[in-house]
């Protein structure tokens, strides 16, 4: 499969030009000045594979790394409760 691509050309003062894939010219301090553009014609070979398989391995990637950073969220409060806790055994304070 055969598809054009087009690259923005940028450059900090001093430095080497850098082809990106996105226009960054919003930001010319951090990425430089936009040059101009160039266009590259690219061949590549077409992967098979389902893109609603994809999608859905992808959806439950993100379901895995929320448990992941919900527990580990928890796993902080439980943290805090159990430390309250020995606080309060320690200076006598129970109910």
């Amino acid at each position: 499969m055969k598809q054009v691509i087009t690259f923005y050309i940028h450059q900090i003062p001093g430095q080497q030009q850098v082809a990106r894939a996105c226009d960054m010219s919003e930001w010319p301090n951090l990425y430089g000045v936009l040059l101009g553009t160039q266009e590259i014609e690219i061949e590549f070979d077409e992967i098979d594979k389902d893109p609603i398989a994809a999608m859905v391995e992808n959806l439950e990637a993100q379901v895995d790394r929320e448990r992941a950073d919900s527990q580990v969220r928890v796993n902080g409060l439980l943290d805090k409760i159990s430390k309250l806790k020995c606080l309060e055994h320690n200076t006598g304070l129970e109910k």
